[in-house]
């Protein structure tokens, strides 16, 4: 039988499932941003993925929303599936291959992997003996999952059309379960503009280490430099995508007085469990919430959008504010120029 295989133009599907034609050199599926989102729809009443609370957090009905994107990622080997509209009797079992499809490079790191045909016919999934293996090869490539960059390169053992799903799922489009749109948060935040974040502080991070004790600092702390703020979460694709970018920008400018901040209220283990990954020269930091950046009358409770930058100058009010992902290809220039009216 004839195998799967992709295109070697990397055309990148934006949405989480793709119907391709056997007689087709196509690639199967890459796993985007919205594959996090199935995850974690999938993944609410699992311990081992879904958060706790904080102790000490108010409110019987307080959920969590925050997720380690590595033991999301972990959950993959049980939730994916390949359905094969095949005509006939369908084979026993197929192979997937997946890889690491980087834009600007060649695929590498390639797994095989057997699927076996579950009770549903045409219907294949991870064999069990298989799962660990996956598990393991995907969250040692979490950066490059989260960026898009892993794909089912082919089928082998069949020339039927496949449709990859996550927990049954497609695509829906909707938005991440756990952010709230733009539109909906203060219209964009321009009311931050001309604020100064005063009461605002945060506790810092270390690199992974919990024996470094904890700093609460405040904005007020750091009038004298321009602050870049990124309020950014570990599931925020975008957000990831920036900081290399970031990383640079502080680096070529902190001699001028700027400090980058980046801000999540997610669980400091979740926090600390990145950076032991991606060590950092930046300020990183968490707070319980995020209600300071809500706008007037609006209920402080509400849900944040990812990325948020907001610019203060050296005397601390908010001279620039930016919401969404802005350069897709996670480019920093915007962000630049921005900075550098104020130093």
């Amino acid at each position: 039988m004839r195998s799967v295989t992709r295109n070697a133009l990397r055309g990148g599907a934006p949405t989480l499932v793709v119907l391709l034609a056997a007689s087709m050199s196509a690639e199967v599926h890459r796993f985007t941003e919205e594959t996090l989102t199935l995850l974690a729809r999938e993944s609410l009443d699992t311990p081992e993925v879904y958060a706790e609370p904080e102790a000490g957090g108010a409110g019987a009905d307080r959920r969590p929303r925050a997720f380690s994107a590595v033991r999301l990622i972990g959950r993959l080997p049980q939730l994916a599936t390949v359905v094969l509209a095949a005509d006939g009797e369908a084979p026993r079992t197929v192979t997937a291959v997946f890889a690491v499809d980087p834009a600007d490079g060649p695929l590498r790191a390639e797994i095989p992997l057997e699927l076996g045909l579950v009770k549903v016919q045409g219907v294949y999934a991870v064999r069990e003996e298989d799962r660990s293996r996956l598990a393991a090869w995907l969250g040692a490539r979490a950066s490059a999952f989260i960026a898009g960059e892993v794909v089912i390169d082919r089928i082998e053992g069949s020339d039927a059309t496949p449709e990859v799903r996550v927990g049954g799922r497609a695509a829906s489009g909707e938005p991440h379960a756990w952010s709230t749109p733009v539109e909906s948060f203060g219209g964009g935040m321009e009311h931050m503009r001309g604020r100064r974040l005063r009461d605002v502080s945060f506790t810092k991070l270390g690199r992974g280490d919990e024996r470094e004790p904890p700093a609460e600092i405040r904005f007020e702390d750091l009038v004298g430099d321009v602050v870049l703020v990124h309020v950014w979460a570990t599931w925020c694709a975008p957000c990831l995508k920036k900081m290399p970018g970031l990383e640079a920008l502080q680096a070529t400018n902190r001699d001028r007085g700027l400090t980058i901040v980046n801000v999540s209220d997610e669980p400091a283990w979740v926090l600390r469990e990145w950076l032991e990954q991606n060590p950092s020269a930046m300020l990183h930091g968490r707070r319980d919430d995020l209600s300071f950046l809500a706008g007037p009358g609006m209920d402080r409770r509400a849900g944040v959008p990812r990325p948020v930058y907001l610019v203060l100058d050296r005397e601390g009010a908010v001279r620039e504010v930016r919401v969404g992902a802005m350069a897709p290809d996670g480019s920093v220039q915007e962000l630049s120029v921005l900075v550098e009216r104020y130093l």
